[in-house]
């Protein structure tokens, strides 16, 4: 059985106000602390499940995952802001690997709050996307309606998609993944196309 696989079957056996907080916990800990090993959304998917099954309050838990989501945020945003590269360096920083915070860091620059709405539905961008928008420069003013965005609906989808799927909520998992690196590529093809439709108004403007 994976770690993950051992945190899952962990969660299915826990019941009632527990399991609010153990979500809550593993929310805010995949941005917040960087420890991405366990994906935040296995708890929700687990708590919202426990809802259907009528043993939790579904907008309790809603509201209870979206403050966590946010809170984790704006840890990881500080993180990034207070210590700034020195978070790459770190023994995590150096678990997550140095090509995923270029990829970040890149993303962040040339697209900015867009990416930070984006990167709470991919795996790899949702654990160091707030620390890494906090080291690029960019204002919690900035980062914060962007984080609210993707942070409610992720949460919510999370949740509610536990709920109505049951013990069948690794559908959705397997999905939520699929879509997230759909996501990522996108965002990718996009940055190149600006990339080259800057190069050719470079040209052209040096051509006239």
């Amino acid at each position: 059985v994976s770690f993950t696989g051992w945190i899952e079957d962990a969660l299915e056996s826990i019941s009632g106000p527990w399991l609010y907080l153990i979500a809550a916990l593993l929310t805010f800990a995949e941005t917040g602390t960087l420890f991405f090993v366990i994906p935040g959304e296995i708890g929700l998917f687990v708590a919202g499940a426990a809802a259907g099954a009528g043993d939790l309050s579904l907008p309790v838990l809603i509201v209870v995952a979206c403050v966590a989501a946010i809170a984790g945020d704006a840890t990881g945003f500080y993180i990034g802001r207070r210590f700034g590269p020195k978070v790459q360096t770190s023994w995590l920083g150096r678990k997550i690997g140095q090509h995923n915070w270029d990829r970040a860091t890149r993303l962040v620059h040339e697209r900015k709050g867009v990416i930070v709405l984006f990167g709470r539905w991919v795996g790899f961008l949702r654990a160091i996307m707030p620390a890494t928008a906090g080291m690029s420069g960019m204002s919690y003013r900035s980062f914060l309606p962007w984080d609210l965005a993707g942070c409610i609906s992720w949460a919510t989808v999370c949740v509610v998609g536990g709920y109505l799927l049951g013990e069948n909520w690794t559908d959705l998992a397997a999905a939520m993944g699929k879509a997230g690196w759909a996501v990522a590529g996108l965002a990718v093809i996009g940055l190149v196309v600006l990339k080259v439709r800057a190069i050719r108004r470079e040209r052209s403007a040096i051509g006239d």
